[in-house]
């Protein structure tokens, strides 16, 4: 997870490719596991956390041999980054692509493989240009390497590639020529392992009210929403509230952000009314898929969470109230789209080696002793 850079709304939009033979709609909260810390449990003690809490999906960020044998037979859905360093590889040859699958998918036959993410808030204009030649080289490596056919491609975008998010009904995609082409690939596939990219929220624009909601730069999104599309895989994207009302707590009140009762906002463009800043977002990226022409991507929330110290409003106090409000809250979809939206909370454990703001260290659901942060019920 990565500080998000938009005051009014943040959060993440991922593009992926989903692995047929893998049922959906059964694994409602997952939480990412980081590993960015000298002090963390082994991977099977990790795994034994998340079986004892009943946490039946996992997310991390890269592929590694040990946490994948630990998951092998535990039936723990999977959402596993490729990493950003071998995009380039990846988009330049296809036969990269299959020895990529064969070194970090086909080993390893007992993991529930969910979604493969392609990229995770890439924001230069070099490295987007490899998101989409990557997933489509993913998606068509040949067997017995090779995703298509079982596994759908996909790549995950800022939250600004959505611009006019409020109200929700107002969201359209910024930049079609970009995001077109990648809705349309997930929409096409609808297998259930995904492969996508992830990136910063900031990819969608004019975020209130949610109906405004607009991809920032179409140019970028357009093709990749086009792929998604055409695939069936998609949209994840990353939702902070915290970092919406971290920079903006005048307007944004605190219950508001962490699913406390007592503030409500309407939505005068689709005639909803909100009760937390979180569907507001998820909604504006809906908005914004509708405006694209791509009503029928799927919309995954590939991390959410709230920090419980290091800086303004992060407090246990507050990240409880978020955590344990998303984990009530999911099941039941938004305003917009009712039924339970898959949502992935970030993070399992504070991490003491993370850098940049000091709230980044304290993102965990439980310390590195696996003793819980606070009180959270799944």
């Amino acid at each position: 997870m990565a500080k998000q850079g938009v005051a009014s709304m943040l959060a993440v939009a991922l593009v992926l490719v989903s692995l047929a033979a893998f049922p959906r709609g059964v694994h409602s909260i997952g939480v990412c596991n980081g590993v960015i810390g000298n002090n963390l449990p082994s991977p099977s003690d990790v795994v034994k956390l998340y079986k004892s809490k009943g946490i039946n999906s996992m997310r991390i960020y890269a592929p590694e041999s040990n946490v994948l044998k630990a998951l092998s037979g535990t039936g723990i859905g999977l959402l596993m980054d490729v990493g950003n360093g071998v995009l380039p590889g990846l988009a330049n040859d296809p036969s990269a692509a299959a020895a990529w699958v064969k070194a970090n998918v086909q080993p390893y036959p007992g993991v529930s493989f969910r979604y493969i993410a392609v990229g995770n808030e890439v924001m230069d204009s070099d490295g987007q240009k490899t998101i989409l030649p990557a997933m489509k080289n993913l998606q068509g490596a040949p067997p017995p390497a090779g995703l298509g056919g079982r596994v759908k491609v996909s790549t995950s975008v800022r939250f600004d590639v959505v611009t006019d998010t409020f109200p929700p009904s107002n969201g359209v995609f910024a930049d079609l020529d970009y995001m077109g082409p990648i809705l349309d690939f997930l929409a096409s596939t609808g297998a259930p392992l995904l492969v996508s990219t992830s990136v910063r929220f900031d990819v969608v624009t004019d975020t209130f009210p949610p109906s405004n909601g607009v991809f920032a730069d179409l140019d970028y999104m357009g093709p990749i929403l086009d792929f998604l599309a055409s695939t069936g895989a998609p949209l994840l994207v990353n939702v902070y509230p915290y970092f919406a009302y971290k920079g903006d707590p005048q307007n944004i009140k605190l219950n508001y952000a962490t699913f406390t009762p007592g503030t409500t906002v309407n939505d005068d463009g689709n005639g909803l009314t909100y009760t937390n800043l979180f569907d507001a977002m998820v909604d504006s990226i809906y908005a914004a898929l509708e405006d694209a022409e791509t009503p029928g991507v799927k919309v995954v929330v590939s991390e959410s969470g709230w920090p419980s110290d290091g800086g303004f409003g992060a407090t246990a106090q507050n990240a409880r109230a978020y955590n344990q409000g998303l984990i009530n809250h999911v099941g039941g979809g938004t305003p917009k789209r009712s039924g339970p939206l898959e949502t992935y909370m970030f993070a399992m454990f504070n991490e003491n080696e993370k850098k940049g703001d000091p709230t980044e260290n304290h993102f965990g659901l439980f310390n590195p002793d696996k003793s819980a942060a606070y009180s959270i019920r799944f």
